[in-house]
């Protein structure tokens, strides 16, 4: 490698890590355990929706609203926030 593209190439990585730095959220308590209550009910979700057949679409469409609901309950938001 040249000199040349070396330091572009360091620019670039300095570059990366600074809107990285922008980026980065740390999670709180309250996130971590939500986030896990969720997993674990999730999961059972998945088996009883391929039992229910046809009809899985009415149970599908009742867990999202039900995921909202406690997610937004916890703090969260499912639209992106600006970062601005």
């Amino acid at each position: 490698m040249d000199a040349d593209a070396e330091k572009r190439f360091l620019t670039a990585e300095q570059d990366v890590e600074r809107h990285s730095a922008e980026l980065k959220k740390e999670l709180s308590l309250n996130n971590l355990v939500l986030t896990q209550i969720l997993y674990i009910v999730g999961l059972g979700w998945i088996g009883t929706a391929a039992k229910l057949g046809g009809p899985h679409l009415f149970f599908w469409m009742a867990a999202v609203v039900l995921f909202l609901h406690s997610f937004r309950a916890g703090g969260g938001s499912p639209e992106p926030r600006n970062a601005a």
